[in-house]
């Protein structure tokens, strides 16, 4: 046989606390009978042990509460019931009190049991009820976490709208202006050249106006996914050459330099021409915005890695850590000392990194910091699925 084990000693223990309880509440009960035979003598010989059973039943249970039941019966029999001192129960009335005990002992049994078990399913609905209480306070609160993080969410986003908006106010109002002014002059040129002059100037911006237009047709459709690549084998130096020859007027009118340096071998890709074509433009009209007059753009085409990486470097003022992080990012305005997007053609650029995409490719900006002589380095890098041919 297996020793008993202390866990078993404790079930035992706990299995035998209300037989102990409801012998406890037998003595008890003995001892009260004891105490009022003087005024009762063989009256009511079992009323103290109905209570006894009434106890026992509501604090012990039904098996403790019948144990209380019968052993009530002999112990009166041997205290109270003629002839006392003997367990004989003689006589019409004691057989009808010894009955009407066990009766109603039986119906104090019963009563009970239902009321614990009333009060057991209570108890039980009481934890359900807590358990399920806490689990509405707790989802009330991540609820109200959540609708407290979409508000700033929200807030976030109205807050990037205005910004954009700003930023599309500031983008289409740089080439409105010498457009208007251009026009109010050719009222009053009195030369064919200085007609031709101010024609020239708003061609030019007008041609500014309609890139711009597109750019901001490139960021809605890739929002929509829209935007559709006309896909071919084409030559990445190509692009890059038409887009520097578009933006040399531009360079030159405002004082500034332009390196253009290209691979030896073609940087054949797989891609849309004009759509690239745009990327390299985009990226010099930012340089030529964020350098100052007398400043150099280096434009770089070449293979890195069996890759082909267009790269465009200025001296402009530079950025820190913080704004590069921002540059390419829709709604998230750039601060720099010298001013609120410090000149960078940011509409342009989320188009780039857009268009750099959805070839495949990466784009990132890295400045040496605020005020070290250079500002931005775009570095256009094409993935493995646009490898050059050759």
């Amino acid at each position: 046989m297996t020793a008993p084990t202390r866990t078993d000693f404790q079930r035992h223990r706990q299995a035998a606390l209300p037989y102990i309880f409801a012998a406890l509440t037998l003595l008890i009960a003995t001892i009260a009978r004891l105490a009022l035979d003087p005024y009762l003598h063989e009256r009511m010989p079992f009323v103290t042990y109905l209570f006894a059973v009434i106890v026992v039943a509501w604090f012990a249970g039904v098996g403790p509460s019948l144990a209380t039941l019968v052993l009530g019966v002999p112990l009166a029999a041997w205290f109270f019931l003629a002839p006392t001192a003997s367990l004989l129960i003689q006589g019409g009335t004691n057989l009808l009190a010894v009955g009407s005990y066990v009766l109603q002992g039986l119906a104090i049994v019963a009563f009970a049991l239902s009321l614990r078990q009333l009060r057991e399913r209570a108890a039980r609905t009481k934890k359900q009820y807590d358990r399920q209480s806490q689990q509405v306070d707790v989802e009330c609160k991540r609820l109200h976490r959540d609708l407290q993080q979409l508000t700033e969410e929200l807030r976030e986003v109205d807050k990037r709208r205005e910004d954009f908006l700003s930023l599309l106010a500031d983008e289409l109002r740089r080439p409105l202006v010498p457009i208007v002014s251009a026009t109010s002059f050719l009222d009053i040129a009195a030369t064919a050249s200085e007609m031709e002059s101010a024609m020239e100037v708003v061609k030019r911006e007008t041609s500014q106006l309609g890139r711009l237009i597109e750019e901001l047709l490139t960021v809605f459709r890739d929002g929509q996914g829209s935007i559709e690549l006309h896909r071919q084998s084409l030559d990445l130096a190509s692009s890059v050459c038409k887009a520097a020859e578009s933006v040399r007027s531009l360079v030159s009118q405002t004082g500034r330099q332009l390196s253009v340096s290209l691979a030896k071998e073609p940087l054949w890709v797989n891609g849309d021409s004009t759509r690239l074509e745009r990327v390299v433009y985009n990226l010099l009209v930012n340089a030529v915005r964020s350098t100052p007059s007398g400043g150099h753009i280096w434009l770089t085409a070449r293979v890195d890695q069996n890759q082909a990486v267009v790269i465009v470097k200025d001296t402009g003022a530079g950025l820190d850590a913080e704004a590069i992080g921002r540059v390419f990012e829709p709604f998230r305005p750039v601060d720099s000392p010298f001013g609120r997007e410090a000149g960078l053609f940011r509409i342009g650029l989320i188009a780039v990194r857009q268009i750099v995409e959805i070839h495949g490719g990466t784009v990132e900006a890295t400045s040496e910091g605020v005020d070290k002589g250079r500002s931005l380095l775009c570095d256009c890098r094409w993935s493995q699925r646009l490898r050059m041919r050759g």
